[in-house]
């Protein structure tokens, strides 16, 4: 903000600290002098005064260490934080030290935060920025007003105690005498205005501040109290969050394709567990045909095999032809037709006799399968 501030001479002679060239926030002096001021000058004791035109002082500022004849170097100079400050160098410290300064509270220096928030003094009393606008942490950021005529939650006003607070762009505010419910009440009737000051002071003054770029100080001793606009929450506007929003609206553009997804899967995976249920059926059908055709036509086979129930029920397509009393045909995997005769019935055990034939009028007389025992 260096390049904002500057320390000029007004036509009256006064010397004065201005920001952006025509805001005035500190002068020299108190009344207007009758006589023109021409020069100021910073002498060897550490006196900074204004000179008339018969060189005499009409105004005088003196350094805390002024007549010290140990002090050999001085000068003035406005620093990059706004304020004129007289310096002296230490030869024991190898140093230059403050000795004078125009403003003495640095939080009275217009826009000494600038965007960055308000001044107030920490635990040390040492002045620091911070941001009672928003919870922004960033230092970089910009400490703006949370509030715009665009706010379609409305509005709700925020009150900070012993707190001055002004604009910067524009750095004007309009000035009315009321109370403090009523200047409240302008602001909150105001579209434009973003935040309000009542100064408290005995004059009854209300700031009314139209701009988001606003900065001011907070402390103690102050006794103005000032109101801040802010947009209302709008999750408590609004209980409903935007995520579970179930709107036909946030359906369409959000929920149809995640159905579609979840949905394609389940049909893959159902068909996919479907094919996988057919093929073991098939195979187990397949093992129980070849190995009853393998026994029997085996080199070794004696023409007799022992199959199991589930064998027997698969041979006959679950006892589906039924050829004759307990006689049910069935067919080998190498397409050779079987008859089968259920022997025994009982609770705990069922046997079977299985002979082989060419066609449905003619059995053979060597029987080829052996009767299956389950038990």
């Amino acid at each position: 903000m260096s390049s904002y501030y500057s320390l000029r001479m007004d036509i009256s002679g006064h010397l004065q600290l201005r920001w952006e060239s025509h805001v005035v926030y500190w002068t020299s002096g108190n009344g207007i002098h009758s006589q023109s001021i021409l020069r100021a000058i910073l002498n060897s004791d550490g006196i900074l005064q204004l000179l008339d035109q018969r060189s005499k002082p009409v105004w005088s500022v003196f350094g805390e260490d002024h007549n010290d004849s140990n002090v050999k170097l001085r000068f003035h100079r406005l620093d990059v934080d706004g304020n004129l400050r007289l310096y002296s160098w230490l030869d024991v410290l190898r140093s230059w030290r403050p000795v004078w300064q125009a403003v003495e509270n640095q939080c009275k220096v217009f826009a000494t935060c600038g965007l960055s928030g308000i001044c107030v003094f920490n635990a040390s009393s040492f002045p620091v920025c911070k941001c009672p606008f928003s919870s922004t942490t960033d230092s970089n950021s910009k400490c703006l007003v949370p509030y715009g005529q665009d706010c379609k939650s409305g509005f709700i006003m925020t009150r900070y105690n012993h707190t001055f607070l002004y604009g910067i762009y524009p750095p004007n505010e309009t000035i009315a005498q009321t109370s403090l419910q009523q200047c409240k009440s302008l602001c909150e009737k105001d579209p434009l205005c973003t935040s309000v000051t009542f100064v408290n002071d005995g004059t009854a003054q209300c700031q009314i501040t139209k701009t988001q770029y606003i900065t001011g100080q907070s402390d103690p001793s102050l006794s103005s109290i000032s109101f801040v606009k802010k947009c209302s929450d709008p999750i408590a506007a609004l209980p409903i969050s935007p995520v579970h929003d179930t709107s036909p609206k946030q359906l369409n553009r959000l929920c149809i394709p995640c159905l579609i997804g979840v949905a394609s899967c389940t049909i893959v995976v159902f068909f996919l567990f479907q094919l996988g249920i057919g093929f073991c059926i098939y195979k187990r059908r397949n093992y129980i045909r070849t190995k009853a055709a393998l026994a029997y036509t085996g080199p070794n086979s004696n023409g007799l095999i022992t199959l199991s129930y589930a064998e027997i029920k698969d041979l006959t397509g679950n006892f589906k032809h039924r050829i004759g009393p307990n006689i049910f045909e069935g067919m080998f995997p190498d397409n050779q037709l079987v008859a089968v005769k259920e022997l025994k019935a009982g609770i705990e055990e069922r046997m079977f006799r299985c002979s082989c034939f060419k066609n449905r009028n003619y059995l053979s007389q060597k029987p080829c399968k052996a009767g299956g025992l389950l038990l």
